[in-house]
C-alpha cells in the first residue's frame, strides 16, 4: 500500500470466518459455564448472528451496540437466542 491509498476492505466472508473461529473456541467452554467475549459493535453483531446460525448479512438486522453496553446470548430448548441486546 502506498500513502494515500484506501485501506483494503475486509470481506464479509473473511469476517464470518474470523467470528466462526472465535465461536469454535468458545463452544467447548460453554459446558463449563458462562463465557465473556468483548468486541466492537460490528464484530459483536456478526458474532451474534453467526451464533444464531444466520448469514453475516443478517447482522444489519441488529441495532449497533452503544459503547459500554452489554448483550447476552443464551439457549432456549437447546437453540441459541438473544437474551439481551444493547443494555446500558
Amino acid at each position: 500500500m502506498r500513502p494515500g491509498d484506501a485501506a483494503p476492505r475486509r470481506t464479509a466472508r473473511a469476517g464470518a470466518a474470523r467470528t466462526d473461529a472465535v465461536l469454535d473456541r468458545v463452544r467447548p467452554l460453554l459446558s463449563e459455564g458462562d463465557v465473556a467475549v468483548v468486541a466492537h459493535g460490528h464484530l459483536a453483531r456478526v458474532l451474534t448472528v453467526r451464533r444464531l446460525g444466520l448469514p453475516p448479512s443478517a447482522s444489519r438486522l441488529l441495532g449497533r451496540p452503544h459503547p459500554g453496553t452489554l448483550s447476552s446470548l443464551t439457549t432456549e430448548d437447546g437453540r441459541p437466542v438473544i437474551a439481551a441486546w444493547n443494555v446500558p
